[in-house]
């Protein structure tokens, strides 16, 4: 028996995928394995070009007739075969997609799917929790647009600076046309792009020897500002700012949870709520 190393490339992202499979485990998600073809139907539903994809020509079936260029309308079509079962329902998938190019064979490319009826936040914190699992730097999300995503409810992961996915809420009138009763929120990454980022061991960061006050404070929330504006007002608006969590969001109103520190010294809960009051009045 010849022992064949594999290329450090594919040995890499083979690596990424089983740590990314084995955390979504760990955290309640479930693997989905489906075909790597859709039918015309499907992407039409979605509002998603036929002629964007790899079309076969000898298919045996209408259902696979196009080859996936995204992981999402697959799982879209599991939560719809599947709500009523389960109160919570958060599925992943872990496969190759296939993007056409002319004249030559179609660029493949390692994605991760997940939806979920749970919430933005909930997405948006599970990709934090995956960036720290993978040794990855913070994730920013940015707002952007998708067809197939609500307008307002639609984010760009980036790391870096570089984009390596999106996330958002299911266009409402899509998810009528696919029967979708709740609203749902899908997520989607390149993983060749995201392990790109992958540091080699976590960074080291000295112990801090004085005490950490978290305060929450609940604020008006305007909808055209993204988590990371809100995240740089208060970090501006307070030296003593180290941190900032997102608890809850509730119609016009955010709360938010800010950890506060000095360097030198131990700092008082009165220091720490003069500062939450600049915070609180830069973010009026």
């Amino acid at each position: 028996m010849v022992h064949i190393k594999q290329p450090n490339e594919i040995a890499h992202i083979f690596k990424t995928i089983s740590r990314t499979k084995h955390f979504l485990k760990l955290v309640g998600f479930h693997e989905f394995l489906n075909y790597s073809m859709v039918s015309e139907e499907l992407l039409k539903k979605l509002s998603l070009d036929p002629k964007q994809h790899l079309h076969i020509a000898n298919t045996i079936s209408a259902e696979i007739e196009y080859m996936r260029r995204s992981l999402i309308p697959s799982l879209i079509q599991n939560i719809k075969n599947n709500q009523g079962k389960s109160k919570s329902l958060n599925l992943f998938e872990i496969a190759k997609t296939y993007a056409p190019i002319p004249g030559e064979l179609p660029e493949e490319r390692y994605k991760l799917g997940i939806v979920s009826l749970e919430g933005f936040l909930y997405i948006k914190g599970l990709i934090d929790s995956l960036a720290r699992e993978l040794i990855l730097p913070i994730p920013e999300c940015v707002q952007t647009s998708h067809e197939m995503l609500a307008i307002g409810n639609t984010a760009e992961i980036r790391f870096n600076g570089k984009s390596v996915g999106m996330l958002g809420l299911l266009k409402r009138d899509l998810g009528d046309k696919m029967g979708i009763e709740k609203d749902l929120y899908v997520a989607e990454i390149d993983l060749h792009d995201l392990m790109t980022h992958i540091l080699p061991a976590p960074r080291f960061t000295e112990p801090h020897p004085y005490a950490v006050i978290k305060l929450d404070i609940t604020v008006p929330f305007d909808k055209s500002m993204s988590y990371a504006q809100i995240e740089q007002i208060v970090m501006k608006s307070s030296p003593f700012a180290r941190k900032v969590e997102v608890l809850s969001r509730y119609e016009s109103n955010i709360t938010l949870r800010i950890y506060f520190s000095d360097h030198t010294k131990n700092m008082t809960e009165e220091e720490a709520k003069d500062e939450l009051s600049r915070i609180s009045q830069a973010l009026a």
